[in-house]
């Protein structure tokens, strides 16, 4: 039982000593948000160049005010510290996405902590689901099917068509340890994204 006990201790003496002692808790530089592009450039480019604006998040600022109130009740935090706004989420969000971006880009453009970065753009992604699903991509009942199969025939004059599907290659990163896996006949690796849309070309 003794050396049971002496085990642990030394276990728990190992931890200590292998744990990384925090300079900080939140870097200096992330501090000063009131420096960094979302109330800088963001907010210019938003109200008075929407060209640019629209060049940089793929939505029109219109449109992004529109996202952000559906999107704010999936996003808001409860915690004993400050938490990001939904408006600096969903900003980091799009313009990674928009832009193909990296992380480290993000973290020093909006003076966010990159675990914080990482953390932000799945959440925000499942929330702008959970918001916009029910919306743009609702179950139909048959009705709603046969009237998607009506306007084929009224517009494009195909019968018995609920919807036009295509395919295209992705352009991604190896994940580790794939091999050849998502490499594609193109040379690049990639994963096949497949869209099915109706009559209106709008995705269904």
């Amino acid at each position: 039982m003794l050396l049971w006990h002496q085990n642990v201790a030394l276990q728990i003496i190992n931890y200590r000593q292998n744990v990384k002692i925090r300079r900080w808790w939140v870097r200096p530089i992330n501090k000063r948000k009131q420096q960094g592009f979302l109330c800088n450039l963001f907010r210019e480019i938003r109200s008075n160049d929407h060209e640019e604006f629209f060049m940089y998040t793929r939505l029109c600022p219109e449109q992004y005010k529109i996202l952000l109130k559906a999107v704010t009740p999936y996003l808001r935090k409860r915690s004993n510290r400050k938490s990001l706004s939904p408006d600096t989420r969903l900003a980091i969000t799009l313009t990674y996405l928009a832009q193909g971006d990296s992380v480290m880009s993000k973290h020093l453009e909006y003076r966010v902590g990159k675990s914080t970065v990482h953390k932000i753009i799945p959440e925000v992604c499942h929330a702008i689901w959970l918001a916009l699903q029910p919306v743009v991509l609702p179950t139909l009942s048959a009705d709603e099917w046969k009237k998607k199969s009506e306007d084929f025939l009224f517009k494009w004059q195909f019968q018995n068509c609920v919807g036009a599907l295509d395919g295209r290659h992705i352009e991604i990163q190896a994940p580790p340890c794939s091999g050849s896996h998502f490499f594609n006949y193109k040379g690049y690796f990639s994963i096949v994204l497949l869209a099915l849309c109706d009559a209106n070309y709008k995705f269904k």
